[in-house]
Formats: structure tokens, sequence, C-alpha cells
């Protein structure tokens, strides 16, 4: 992994410091990736969470021996405005909970002005259950982040028009949950 992080510093270090504007080609966008779902196994083995254990060793092994995200993934880059000097991280799990089975993990952290979000979430649960579906909280993400896996473009142009001050981190990471059935009403 250590090669992945000489890889990322120099991509990830205008990020960091001062949101310098920049653009990212395809093999960019897949180092930062990667990264950032490194980030969010080590932070999740590290600093665990009950309840929010998502990433199976077969994962874990799958992102150092192929460096890309494992399905599943998806990683969003965004700019912070404010004081930071550390590495904040925010993390809950998706799920049913009636069956407590854990679907997914969603993982925001922050590290000087660059705030990092990664959704993990296994595809054979979110997808079968019918009486849970993906909730989204409203909010202009599509101006306040960028996508950057899966690929969706191949140069993406940083920073995005908005940025996140301290409370808007908090918000982004709540930005994704789960609840009853199609209408969101009580369970029947």
């Amino acid at each position: 992994m250590s090669d992945l992080e000489r890889a990322a510093k120099p991509i990830l270090a205008p990020m960091l410091d001062v949101a310098q504007p920049s653009v990212l080609d395809i093999a960019s966008q897949t180092i930062v990736a990667t990264w950032a779902t490194k980030t969010a196994t080590l932070f999740e083995y590290a600093r665990p969470i009950p309840g929010t254990e998502h990433f199976s060793g077969v994962d874990r092994k799958a992102l150092m021996d192929d460096l890309v995200p494992p399905s599943g993934v998806v990683v969003w880059r965004g700019r912070f405005v404010g004081q930071n000097n550390s590495c904040d991280y925010l993390a809950h799990s998706l799920g049913s909970p009636k069956t407590r089975a854990q679907a997914g993990l969603v993982s925001t952290f922050l590290i000087g002005y660059l705030v990092v979000q990664v959704f993990a979430y296994h595809l054979g649960e979110l997808g079968v259950r019918d009486r849970y579906r993906m909730k989204v909280r409203p909010g202009p993400w599509s101006r306040s982040l960028i996508e950057v896996w899966p690929i969706a473009s191949p140069g993406l142009t940083w920073p995005p028009a908005l940025a996140f001050n301290a409370k808007g981190v908090t918000y982004l990471s709540q930005r994704f949950g789960t609840g009853p059935g199609p209408e969101n009403g009580p369970d029947s």
C-alpha cells in the first residue's frame, strides 16, 4: 500500500492544503478512489463503530491486489472551508432494523480541505429487500461533490462549485439511510 500512498500524494496534496484547481484524468481518479476506499477500510479497522463492519477480508485483499475499489463502492470528494488541522471520520451502517442485516456503510472523512465520502454496499442486500429502500437526504450534492468512482468522466475538474463547512460535513455524513417500504411509512 505504500506504492498507493506515493501515487496518491501528488494528486491529493493540492486538495488537502488549499483546494487548488486541478483536473483528474482516469488514472488519477482510480488512484484517488482506491486511496479513499483503503482509507475507509483502515478507519473501519482502527476505529471500529459497533454495527458498521462492512469490508471483509476478501474485500481488503482484492483492494490490495487489484488496486481498484471492490464492486459496490462509490466515492465522492468535496471541498471544506474552515479551519481543520486534523483528520475527522464519521461512519454509519445501512440495513434493516428488523433483520439487523448490514447492507452497507457510509464513511465520510475530512482531511485538510478535502472531504471524502465512500458509500459501500453489498449488492445482494440492498437490491433484494422490497420493504427497505435507500433514502437520500436532500442537498446540493451535484454542486458540492464530485463522483470519482465509478469513473463517469475522463477528466474531472476540482474544486466543486460549493464547499462544506463543519455542519455541512456532518449533514453529508448522514446523506444516506434506509427505511421502511416503498412509501417510507410504518411496516404493515
